[in-house]
């Protein structure tokens, strides 16, 4: 039985390879189970407990302040996976742990804001720990996700925009391998409530996140002519070729970020300001502002050229047009310009 670090701030801590971009895996490959019943309350317990399923999203409660739900999963073969705590009622944590006991991440954002941990896995035993940092309500369910990721380049949550004016894809594309890949392209498919795909489209990527990192995420955006009659959602496909790493850039930081949430009623949208600024060189970078759902999904993202660098700041506007948000995320990136094949 392992011996558990309690938790002793709200802050935002988050053990992952992605801050904030690594989001839930939504899409036609989840579905929802019903409400868990009689979950384990430690470790000791859960192991010998049966393992849930993954790739679903499962239902519990928090009964009281002292309550912690734990989940047992089974992996079969060495990836990622994605642990995703969403739609909170309360100020929730999340940790996971190995079939030792060994914590490899833990998530305790304050707040409502979801939670989520990406780590590595090989074959075996994994556990997943809900528990509350101050107040809950046991009548309202959250739900948990274990998702492992396949390799590659893929889509690591999708969304289909609703607004009067504008019909959007969202998504957030995920370099679940060991190179740099380009994304030359991005496909998409509009789906019905029977998963049945009504038609196909194509998008490209902005030249700003052309090349993602082993283990990074871009954001993709598309805006165009309405989905076809009776689409529900979309499946969205990314097309890379692996690429050699580009040469070390200067890192730009984002600081002194407020945003703020405008209601029109067409295109509701979060204002992100700040100011970015890099080192003794200056550089033409790019700022990021990204808004996500109560259960991880991005759901809009904007962008802001900005020119920086030689010991100064520059002030930034980001517009990330989305319903009112859950969480937000806002960074700089410096632009990488054409992509290098491997030879």
């Amino acid at each position: 039985m392992s011996r558990h670090v309690p938790l002793t701030r709200r802050a935002a801590v988050a053990v992952s390879t992605l801050a904030l971009a690594a989001v839930s895996a939504s899409g036609p490959a989840i579905t929802t189970a019903g409400a868990a019943a009689e979950l384990p309350d430690t470790y000791a317990a859960a192991v010998q407990a049966a393992a849930s399923s993954t790739a679903v999203a499962h239902r519990s409660t928090i009964d009281d302040a002292k309550d912690q739900d734990w989940f047992k999963f089974t992996v079969t073969r060495t990836s990622k996976a994605a642990v995703t705590l969403g739609n909170l009622p309360g100020d929730y944590s999340l940790a996971v742990y190995d079939g030792a006991g060994r914590r490899l991440g833990l998530s305790a954002y304050g707040g409502t804001h979801f939670e989520r941990i990406i780590v590595s896995v090989s074959p075996g035993t994994y556990y997943a720990r809900v528990a509350t940092q101050g107040y809950y309500a046991k009548s309202k369910p959250y739900s948990l996700r274990f998702r492992g990721l396949p390799s590659g380049v893929i889509a690591l949550d999708q969304h289909k925009a609703t607004h009067p004016a504008a019909h959007r894809v969202v998504a957030t594309i995920y370099n679940n391998s060991s190179s740099w890949q380009w994304v030359g392209e991005v496909q998409y498919a509009w789906l019905d409530k029977s998963k049945r795909v009504l038609r196909r489209d194509t998008g490209g990527m902005s030249y700003d996140f052309w090349i993602i990192p082993p283990h990074g995420s871009r954001p993709f955006g598309w805006i165009g002519s309405a989905p076809p009659a009776g689409a529900v959602s979309v499946s969205v496909t990314p097309r890379a070729t692996p690429v050699k790493a580009p040469a070390a850039v200067p890192a730009v930081t984002v600081s002194g970020v407020s945003a703020r949430y405008v209601a029109t009623r067409y295109n509701p949208y979060l204002r992100f300001t700040g100011t970015a600024s890099a080192g003794s060189k200056r550089v033409s970078a790019s700022v990021i502002g990204e808004t996500y759902s109560t259960t991880g999904t991005l759901t809009g993202w904007g962008v802001y050229p900005v020119s920086v660098g030689a010991g100064r700041t520059e002030r930034f506007t980001v517009d990330a047009v989305a319903p009112r948000p859950n969480a937000h995320r806002v960074y700089g990136l410096v632009g990488y310009g054409e992509p290098v094949p491997l030879q």
